[in-house]
């Protein structure tokens, strides 16, 4: 695995899991790629979660190569928010973002 990871124990047992940051990367890209609005809204419950829990000396530059910089700072404004989010604001935001693009 080339990203990050850390190692969890339950019971007995060792895992070596990715970090939350790589899974967020994740809904971010996905969101903002493959313009699935899901990922844009798990990548808000998570923000909401972690709060300011994250590790942004990688995953800045992992959004920033991916081209979803701008994509992470609008969810997380959502997340900080606390606003309920819909299917339709999230398509607003993707169609926001891919006409600045252009």
């Amino acid at each position: 695995i080339e990203d990050p990871t850390e190692m969890v124990r339950a019971g007995k047992s060792v895992f070596v899991i990715v970090t939350k940051e790589v899974v967020l990367a994740d809904r971010v890209v996905g969101f903002m790629h493959w313009k699935t609005t899901a990922y844009g809204q798990q990548a808000i419950d998570m923000m909401a979660a972690f709060g300011d829990e994250l590790d942004m000396t990688w995953l800045r530059p992992k959004l920033d190569k991916e081209g979803s910089w701008k994509a992470f700072l609008d969810l997380k404004e959502m997340a900080a928010n606390g606003t309920p989010v819909t299917e339709e604001i999230l398509q607003n935001l993707l169609r926001e973002l891919h006409s600045r693009k252009t």
